[in-house]
């Protein structure tokens, strides 16, 4: 069975896609970010991968799962 990690910050408006953010806000640019990072979860979910999601800061756990892998599995 092959692996596939995925990296990811918490989707925080203001911490993440800060060129995106300069062109259309901090809030939008964390929810696009947010988007695509759902997308290439359920993309590798299925049988023949085993994936994981690692991500900062670590506080976030709780919302991390339930926004990357609570509502997709």
């Amino acid at each position: 069975m092959q692996a596939l990690g995925i990296f990811a910050r918490a989707p925080i408006p203001g911490r993440v896609k800060s060129r995106l953010a300069a062109e259309v806000g901090p809030s939008t640019a964390a929810d696009v970010y947010w988007r695509v990072g759902r997308q290439v979860v359920s993309a590798v979910l299925g049988p023949g991968y085993r994936s994981g999601v690692w991500y900062t800061p670590a506080s976030e756990a709780a919302e991390m799962h339930r926004l990357y892998v609570g509502e997709i599995a």
